[in-house]
């Protein structure tokens, strides 16, 4: 069946996020605790998102101060939300074109990314290609690989309409198979068990749609 809307990852598909600046960052809203979330944030929200189904500030908060020294300070969220947008300088000209060619081709663009819909939207408008997407899906809904994440992002279409792109195997592609959406892996790091298309750069999709 035709594909009508493309569904795209965010962080490491679209954009590089400046994760590996937080240091500083952490450091300086909790000083006691930063060093510690600096090294070991990933598996803590991946703690978070194994015992929960979508992202709360509140409860974030709370999950984060487990593992904090000092309790975090309520305006910690977005403060972090503020620096999640201040992104390094990158080239976008080719993520630009690809997302000009599905528009031009008329796709619906969408986004599903894991991590709050605000600062991630902002992300995207500070690189320039807010305006591509029709809607933008986060994990403040539905977080993947929940089943229900990807059937919001496909909105009124059927799962064989729509397609998604990500550098995630498990969350973009694995999960996404489970309620029968096609994908396209972006492959950051070897993934053998991928039987999807794979692309090592966002241009190889015109190759696909």
């Amino acid at each position: 069946m035709e594909k009508k809307r493309i569904i795209f990852d965010i962080d490491y598909t679209l954009l590089e996020p400046n994760y590996h600046r937080e240091k500083a960052f952490f450091r300086q809203v909790t000083p006691h605790s930063g060093e510690y979330f600096f090294t070991h944030m990933g598996d803590i929200l991946k703690d978070y998102e194994s015992r929960y189904s979508f992202y709360n500030k509140d409860q974030l908060l709370w999950h984060l101060n487990q593992y904090s020294n000092v309790p975090l300070p309520p305006y910690f969220i977005e403060d972090w939300f503020q620096f999640n947008t201040d992104l390094d300088p990158q080239p976008m000209e080719e993520a630009k074109r690809v997302l000009a060619y599905l528009q031009e081709k008329e796709y619906e663009i969408v986004a599903l990314t894991n991590w709050f819909k605000e600062p991630q939207e902002e992300k995207l408008r500070v690189v320039g290609i807010r305006s591509y997407f029709d809607e933008i899906y986060g994990g403040d809904t539905f977080l993947k690989p929940n089943p229900e994440s990807y059937r919001v992002a496909m909105g009124k279409h059927k799962a064989e309409e729509c397609c998604i792109v990500g550098d995630d195997y498990l969350n973009d592609i694995q999960g996404a198979a489970f309620v029968g959406l096609d994908g396209i892996y972006l492959e950051r790091k070897e993934e053998p068990k991928c039987s999807a298309p794979k692309i090592k750069r966002l241009g190889e999709l015109k190759k696909y749609l």
